[in-house]
């Protein structure tokens, strides 16, 4: 198979929920590709489907491909793409998901005096990522980049354009990212300060 077609089963698979028809591409990619490469490419796919809806499922999409293979997720530390991946879509389920199947068993197999390096290191590569982030954003302003909405009939009902819902909707992300990313930088640091 040829990675488009595995990425093109992988849709298939969330598209009915199966998680282990996702394993299976999974194990497909690591066939064509080294670790790292198809670390790579599985956090480049979950990212072109991440919204903040859908951020539980697509959790334990990435929670059953760190179970099955846990050197995806440990590999190029601390600037393991999965890890980014979280980061960088302020997913704080994604992060849980990471900090759970990945850096805690990792952790116990590594002396208690390593533990705040390697967290110190987590927590740089998100705060660079979080100001890298910060700016590049630009402020959306009405009747420049979207309209209103437009009225009905109904005065509780309005109309919107589609590109507007769009631009709204991304708007929406941009902001929840900024909010998870505030949590994982809180958690990180938490997590730093109890050892």
């Amino acid at each position: 198979m040829t990675k488009e077609e595995i990425i093109s089963e992988m849709d298939k698979c969330l598209d009915c929920a199966s998680i282990s028809g996702f394993k299976e591409q999974v194990d497909n990619i690591l066939e064509i590709n080294s670790e790292k490469e198809a670390s790579l490419i599985i956090a480049q796919y979950l990212m072109t489907k991440y919204t903040a809806f859908k951020a539980d499922g697509l959790a334990s999409y990435m929670e059953a491909a760190i179970r099955k293979w846990p050197n995806l997720a440990v590999l190029n530390h601390p600037e393991n793409p999965l890890f980014k991946l979280a980061v960088i879509r302020g997913s704080k389920e994604l992060y849980d998901c990471y900090m759970e199947e990945a850096v805690l068993p990792f952790l116990s197999n590594v002396i208690a005096n390593e533990h705040q390096d390697y967290f110190y290191e987590l927590l740089a590569v998100a705060e660079k990522m979080d100001k890298m982030i910060f700016e590049n954003y630009e402020p959306i302003i009405k009747g420049l980049h979207y309209n209103g909405a437009i009225p009905t009939e109904q005065p509780h009902l309005v109309r919107i354009n589609k590109e507007d819902f769009e631009v709204i909707e991304d708007v929406v992300e941009q902001y929840n990212g900024i909010i998870g990313r505030k949590e994982i930088l809180k958690d990180l640091n938490r997590r730093i300060e109890k050892l």
